[in-house]
């Protein structure tokens, strides 16, 4: 059996308030742990000046990381969660099914 499931990645720009936004997700497939950045970037007007180079900062060492576990690296910072486990469908590719996914969130 093939174990494939994601965590979704989401920055909290305002801990007080307590939204999320997706920035990415950490996709597992049958023991390869994979990292795809959401299709699209935040804008300026949702989060701010800040939090966009902040996003841009995350993700930036999310690329670069490399993933032997469903951790986050400590330069991701506490703004920056694993949403709960999804599995994926086990006939479905966990790369392009967590694609789609990601452009509907």
């Amino acid at each position: 059996m093939n174990a494939k499931f994601l965590n979704v990645i989401h920055f909290i720009p305002d801990i007080f308030i307590g939204s999320r936004v997706a920035i990415g997700a950490l996709v597992y497939d049958n023991g390869n742990i994979s990292f795809l950045p959401h299709p699209k970037e935040p804008c300026q007007r949702c989060l701010g000046t800040s939090g966009v180079t902040l996003v841009s900062l995350v993700l930036r060492d999310l690329k670069a990381a490399t993933f032997k576990s469903m951790y986050l690296p400590p330069s991701c910072g506490p703004q920056v969660v694993l949403a709960s486990g999804i599995d994926i469908p086990s006939l479905a590719d966990a790369i392009d099914w967590t694609k789609k996914l990601l452009a509907e969130v």
